[in-house]
């Protein structure tokens, strides 16, 4: 699914674990609760998506847009989100356990009890 253009989709709960997504157009998608265990987006364009509670343990999301999407709650345990646009995204509750952030963009990003790639427990933005 290289180049899908999937703007809008709703494919929430989806099962997508281990599949080819690079460069595909998610923009406003829903994909709260999906599986994209091991996926590759790789140059994905997520801006805007619903990816609450969404599985993304070691996908790539390399040179991704994810801007103003909301990971609430998502698994990004060992993701690569090396050089991604993260600016605006919410990440409260969101596990980047042994995830992979080099060069990622992170202004005005929401960290509320995020597992930080250290273990770390990163409480900015917490009410």
């Amino acid at each position: 699914m290289t180049g899908a253009r999937l703007e809008k989709a709703e494919l929430e709960q989806a099962r997508m674990t281990r599949s080819t997504l690079d460069q595909a157009v998610l923009k406003q998608a829903i994909l709260r609760g999906a599986f994209l265990e091991g996926a590759s987006l790789e140059e994905a364009n997520l801006q805007g998506a619903d990816l609450r509670a969404t599985i993304l343990k070691a996908a790539d999301l390399r040179r991704s847009n994810l801007q103003r999407s909301n990971l609430t709650r998502a698994n990004l345990q060992a993701a690569r989100v090396d050089d991604a646009r993260l600016q605006g995204a919410n990440l409260t509750q969101a596990n980047l356990r042994r995830a992979s952030l080099e060069d990622a963009r992170l202004s005005n990003v929401i960290w509320c009890d995020t597992k930080m790639p250290d273990g770390q427990m990163n409480r900015d933005g917490c009410e």
